[in-house]
């Protein structure tokens, strides 16, 4: 039980897929890690000695923190990207990344083809923009592509600042960090609406090498912006201002900005107390939040090369394969084609030669043509004779019926009344003419016919009755059977 839980445990930790933040500051390269759940993993800080040396720092960072296989959020400094605030051209969101580079090209100097631009509506109506350089980005790709890292997006440093303070709806922030210049935004929920860099800022603001002079300083231009937002932001009030600094002392900062302000001043304190440093912070935000803003777009991401050495020789093996497999199928497909033709040929031979035997057999079993005919001329002769018996079946059986029934029905009727002199019999028709008593006598005589069975159902074609001079009354009656009564 104890090995199927070990091997439960094996299996969940390979398939979790570490998410990753890289924050590139002036003064070094932050790199949070998380095990894919609500919670920091572990954080890893690496300086720079030179602003522009990141490109060797991040590879050296991300392989001191173990990052490999994993999909990372970059947050980039100030010193990588630039930021404007123009008119809002109402545009979608699909068309306004590839509208902005030519609507701030009377801003920079920079050609349209070389920077990367995205925005986002603030609460005046205006679009803060936000650039960096074409380079920049592929310097980050290949940088992180050869340590199996993909870049989800890129985000400039001062839109994260905003997920710091959740509980608060509107805060204004003082940020600095190692070679970098003091910053002080200002968001109100969640949205960005003041970005100053404070440049006649410098530090320590505390400690042995402070001066009273630079910290009124730093209180004025505070106080400035806090002016301007009232102004600005109609019924919003900023009554609390954060600051996260690194190498000051936080509480006696507290409390020298407190002296000379009108709002609340408290060091910006997050959820998790290993992040620390602006940048462990910006690290640990980018974690678990993703702004509106992407510097990383479509354009830029690595489109799969298919046509490499090693896949043309995969290919050409495989195609070469597939072409011996098929020669080789259809060369034993001929081979079986040809043994079974071969078969069919030897039975057609053997079947042609019993063939041959079976028609000299033949030859000798054909009857001559003499008794042929004289087999037609028998076979006539029978045919002949069977229809001259069923002639004279046909003859006995109607003379019987014409001669000994009818003659015997007839003398059992019209005796004394009736009678005949003539009759005429030809299959079903009876003829008859003769003498009668009275004429009634007639029709009398005829309907006894009922009652005799070789006379029932006959009918009469005619019926001619005539008296002479004498009185003497003579008929003709002409008879033949009903429809359906055949005796």
């Amino acid at each position: 039980m104890k090995i199927m839980d070990a091997l439960k445990k094996l299996k969940l930790s390979r398939s979790v897929k570490t998410t990753t933040s890289i924050v590139i500051l002036q003064g070094g390269v932050y790199i949070a890690k998380s095990d894919g759940f609500d919670e920091l993993q572990e954080h890893y800080f690496t300086p720079i000695n030179q602003p522009q040396s990141w490109k060797d720092v991040i590879v050296e960072a991300c392989e001191k923190a173990g990052v490999t296989n994993s999909s990372a959020s970059v947050i980039l400094g100030s010193h990588l990207y630039q930021s404007f605030q123009i008119d809002n051209p109402n545009l979608p969101k699909e068309e306004l990344t590839g509208a902005l580079p030519f609507l701030v090209k009377d801003l920079i100097t920079d050609r349209i083809a070389d920077i990367v631009a995205d925005g986002i509506e603030t609460i005046n109506g205006k679009l803060q923009v936000y650039i960096s350089q074409v380079t920049t980005l592929h310097t980050l790709i290949d940088s992180l592509s050869p340590l199996s890292i993909q870049i989800n997006n890129v985000t400039p440093d001062e839109l994260l600042w905003a997920y710091s303070q959740p509980e608060d709806g509107s805060f204004m922030l003082l940020n600095h960090s190692q070679s970098a210049d003091f910053k002080l935004l200002a968001f109100n929920n969640g949205h960005l609406h003041l970005n100053r860099s404070l440049r006649g800022i410098t530090a320590p603001l505390t400690g042995d090498q402070a001066n009273s002079f630079q910290m009124d300083s730093l209180a004025l231009e505070l106080q400035r912006s806090l002016d301007y937002l009232s102004s600005q932001l109609h019924g919003v009030s900023i009554n609390n201002l954060f600051f996260r600094c690194d190498d000051e002392d936080d509480a006696l900062l507290a409390l020298e900005l407190q002296n000379r302000l009108g709002v609340k001043v408290a060091s910006l304190l997050v959820d998790e107390p290993r992040a620390f440093r602006s940048g462990e912070v910006l690290a640990w935000l980018a974690l678990f939040n993703t702004p509106s803003i992407n510097l990383f777009h479509e354009t830029l991401k690595l489109k799969t090369d298919y046509f490499t050495l090693q896949n043309v020789m995969i290919s050409w093996g495989v195609g070469l394969a597939l072409s011996i497999a098929v020669v080789g199928y259809y060369q034993w497909q001929i081979y079986n084609l040809e043994t079974t033709i071969n078969a069919n040929s030897l039975k057609e031979s053997n079947y042609k030669q019993e063939l041959a035997t079976l028609n000299k057999k033949l030859e000798s079993h054909k009857p001559s043509a003499a008794k042929l005919a004289a087999i037609k001329r028998l076979n006539d002769d029978i045919q002949s004779k069977k229809a001259s018996l069923k002639v004279i079946d046909n003859f006995d059986e109607g003379m019987q019926v014409g001669y000994s029934g009818v003659m015997s029905s007839l003398t059992q009727l019209g005796k004394g009344n009736i009678s005949l002199n003539k009759i005429y019999i030809s299959g079903d028709k009876v003829n008859f003419a003769g003498y009668a008593r009275t004429p009634d006598v007639i029709p009398r005589w005829v309907q006894s016919f009922d009652s005799e069975l070789h006379l029932v159902g006959r009918t009469f074609d005619q019926l001619e009755i005539k008296t002479d001079d004498k009185g003497l009354v003579s008929f003709i009656l002409n008879t033949k059977a009903s429809e359906g009564n055949h005796e």
